[in-house]
């Protein structure tokens, strides 16, 4: 009796030994309204940086035209449950958005230098 109990608890230390921590992944929502072979683009382009890593998972999601984009975004800032990425066209969506503190300024620059410091855009 004691060898088959000894036996259970060694078969539990070492499946626990061998067992690995979870990874929790974290999940980015991009909603797009992009089409046809952008679409393709886009899926492929989340698809390579999703197998390059294992600490992000991107998710994007077409969302129907650029004003449904919009309108899905816009509701979605609305109800607390905001995409973390929403590709819009132009600076005619950015009104929007205004006195939200929802725009983050994203430039090409900022990204080559490395700044990890990016705050909201401000807008007044």
């Amino acid at each position: 009796m004691a060898l088959r109990q000894f036996g259970a608890a060694a078969a539990v230390m070492v499946a626990l030994a061998l067992a690995t921590p979870a990874h929790a992944v974290t999940e980015i929502q991009w909603w797009h309204a992009m089409t046809g072979g952008n679409n393709d683009i886009v899926n492929k382009l989340a698809e390579e940086f999703n197998a390059s890593q294992s600490d992000y998972k991107v998710v994007p999601t077409f969302k129907g035209s650029y004003p449904e984009t919009l309108t899905a975004g816009i509701a979605a800032f609305r109800s607390g449950n905001p995409p973390d990425i929403l590709q819009v066209f132009g600076m005619s969506a950015i009104p929007a958005f205004f006195n939200s503190s929802l725009l983050i300024h994203i430039t090409i620059e900022e990204e080559l230098k490395g700044n990890d410091s990016m705050s909201p855009l401000d807008v007044e």
